[in-house]
């Protein structure tokens, strides 16, 4: 079992699990400083600060993991007291989930520090902060390869039966009706280990994860919850003799996963921090396990948001006001966005789809007639109205029959007014808009 040396974190709350606690913030409007998403996201102007207590005789080694996007600019400070000194990482420039590491040695004197996250532009995301003395214990890492899908297909086998699709988007897989992935992984006979998975089952769907042990051994965890992201954790402990298992993910009907974790059960005094990947990927999979060993579900810590964001040609994309409503039998998936520099103008983008339309994966060149689905592209306020409906691409939803809710993702393409080919890419999670009905006024008339 791979190993690597890793020693407690100072930084209390790291990874943000636990929201703001033992942060201190400070914003300039409009800038603000959010932590509902279990990452510290910084849009704007804004400032998380701790102050941590360490030593000059000790040289300390720095982790964090940084997203940018929006053209976002922004930094990581450690501030050493008393003496003021300062170490920086300087964040620039759209990026995806990237580890830096730093070591550092304080100066002489020095009894404290202050670690800065500072914003000074578009979004800049943090999580999985680490200060450590250099050395320390020896813990194991993660076993599953790719469990959060950050590499897409990489280190699995995707399964699919006639009939049944297997797709990997936004970090996510997505199995259903029957489709599945698997891969083998390394373990030690004898060893407990701990199991996290994410899931969430639109539309009702369930699906089960499965651990091929040996012939007539094979535990399960069903996946089945009310259409939102849940935690399902369980431990797993390997019979004398098995060096390999293989672990299967399966939609029975539809079933989406992310943050998937296998690791050697933990001693209870060592912090749970990351593991050193050489890649990037998305923080929360290893952040997030839990310590239930009875595949008992509980709510996914991360906080529900309702978006629609994506990139329109080179452009990007984030609605400013969002609509999910019921016109003529067509649900109306509606993302707008102030265009500067008056903000009078709004680009709108628009998913069309029938009440009787299933939720799923489509092609418009093939589905968009018979399921009466479209993608639309407008400028308000300008005249004529120029409207675009795209003629190719992919479009995916899950809609709730239950309380209307649907998420999904566009990939398409149209033809502008220049007949130029344009791309359009969207990620979308709206509530049903309820009409708000205008407030009545009595008025009493003069006798």
């Amino acid at each position: 079992m791979s190993t690597q040396p890793m020693n407690s974190n100072l930084v209390l709350n790291g990874n943000f699990a636990h929201r703001e606690r033992y942060w201190n913030v400070t914003a300039t409007a409009p800038g603000r400083v959010d932590f509902s998403r279990q990452h510290c996201v910084i849009t704007g102007r804004g400032r998380a600060e701790q102050d941590i207590s360490v030593s000059d005789t000790a040289s300390y080694s720095f982790s964090l993991y940084t997203l940018i996007t929006y053209n976002g600019a922004g930094s990581a400070r450690l501030v050493w007291q008393p003496s003021g000194a300062t170490e920086t990482i300087t964040l620039t420039g759209n990026h995806g989930w990237t580890h830096h590491v730093s070591t550092f040695r304080p100066p002489t004197g020095t009894t404290g520090l202050t670690l800065q996250l500072m914003g000074n532009a578009g979004d800049v995301w943090f999580d999985s902060l680490q200060l450590v003395e250099d050395g320390g214990v020896v813990i194991p890492v993660e076993l599953i390869r790719n469990g959060d899908f950050a590499d897409n297909s990489d280190h699995w086998i995707a399964n699919r039966p006639v009939g049944s699709s297997v797709t990997f988007s936004d970090n996510e897989c997505q199995a259903n009706q029957g489709g599945s992935i698997e891969q083998k992984i390394a373990v030690t006979p004898g060893q407990t280990y701990d199991f996290s998975i994410d899931a969430m089952t639109p539309t009702g769907g369930h699906g089960f994860a499965m651990f091929h042990i040996a012939p007539g051994n094979t535990p399960q965890i069903e996946l089945r919850g009310g259409g939102d992201w849940d935690n399902y954790t369980s431990s797993l402990t390997i019979p004398a003799g098995v060096t390999e298992i293989t672990l299967e993910v399966i939609g029975t009907t539809f079933l989406v996963v992310d943050n998937l974790s296998l690791k050697s059960a933990p001693v209870p005094t060592i912090n749970q921090n990351r593991p050193h990947r050489t890649h990037t990927y998305r923080p929360s999979q290893e952040n997030r396990t839990m310590s239930n060993a009875n595949a008992r579900k509980a709510a996914r810590q991360k906080s529900a948001e309702r978006f629609f964001q994506g990139s329109i040609g080179s452009e990007n994309f984030k609605a400013d006001f969002r609509k999910h409503e019921l016109k003529n039998n067509f649900w109306l998936a509606e993302g707008a966005m102030k265009i500067p520099p008056t903000e009078t103008s709004r680009q709108v983008v628009i998913f069309k789809y029938p009440t009787t339309t299933d939720s799923g994966r489509y092609q418009l060149e093939k589905d968009s007639d018979e399921h009466q689905l479209a993608v639309i592209l407008m400028t308000i306020n300008e005249t004529p109205l120029p409207a675009y409906q795209a003629h190719r691409g992919t479009v995916e939803f899950f809609h709730n029959s239950d309380d209307h809710t649907v998420t999904g993702a566009l990939d398409v393409y149209l033809m502008d007014v220049n007949n130029q080919e344009l791309r359009v890419q969207m990620l979308f999670s709206l509530d049903r808009t309820t009409r708000r009905r205008p407030t009545r006024v009595n008025t009493v008339q003069p006798r």
